[in-house]
């Protein structure tokens, strides 16, 4: 699919109405889907691991629940919102979400140490570390899955979740297996988050160039 697609201007057309109702259910069958498969590899894992694992990740998990929406930093919707947008445009805010989740990724292998200290768990520096580099990946995938949203592919965007899902739970689910303990819950989003960049870097031919600083960049960053 070219490129050039994820730029046209939005407008109305005789079959927006069929459309999104394709969307809507493929959006509501991957949403549906996701749930029940973490909810069964939680179950599984449960099994396999220990409290103590669980409650080991869940102190990281607890402290970088909000990365997620700095990273993204709202500029998704701004792309998907826009009547008009351009290639230069949408690299300047993949720069700029790369960016953020870089630093955040950075920030968080630089604090691991304060971190283990402050619950005097040494385990924790090894465990914050390797899950920085869930936020130093999935900034690179926030305009490639915001591109394929305006151009109203959900199912593809479910297809990539789903994968990206099965995917982590599958390497969680033989790690626990293999007895690696905790750091198959260590394992799961950075595979989960990988995978999905990837299927959005291949659904979406969309590459970033130069990024360029315009008044309308900016207005997407206020709207964001």
């Amino acid at each position: 699919m070219a490129a050039d697609l994820y730029f046209q201007d939005h407008r109305a057309s005789e079959d927006v109405g069929r459309v999104a109702l394709r969307s809507g259910i493929a959006s509501v069958a991957g949403v549906y889907g996701n749930g029940v498969l973490q909810i069964s590899s939680a179950v599984v894992l449960a099994r396999l691991l220990t409290p103590n694992d669980f409650g080991l990740v869940a102190i990281i998990m607890a402290l970088t629940s909000f990365a997620p929406l700095l990273i993204d930093f709202g500029v998704g919707d701004a792309t998907i919102q826009r009547d008009r947008i351009t290639h230069g445009q949408v690299s300047s805010l993949f720069w700029l979400s790369s960016g953020i989740g870089f630093a955040f990724a950075a920030c968080l292998t630089a604090s691991s140490g304060l971190i283990a200290a402050w619950y005097g768990e040494p385990r924790l520096q090894p465990v914050a570390m390797c899950s920085a580099l869930t936020f130093a990946i999935a900034g690179m995938s926030g305009q490639h899955v915001a591109l394929l949203r305006r151009s109203m592919q959900f199912a593809a965007v479910a297809k990539i979740q789903f994968l990206g899902t099965l995917v982590g739970a599958l390497v969680a689910l033989l790690l626990a297996i293999g007895g690696a303990g905790y750091w198959a819950l260590v394992a799961r989003p950075i595979m989960s988050t990988t995978v999905m960049t990837a299927g959005a870097w291949v659904a979406c031919n969309w590459r970033p160039g130069l990024p360029i600083f315009d008044s309308e960049v900016k207005a997407m960053v206020r709207f964001g």
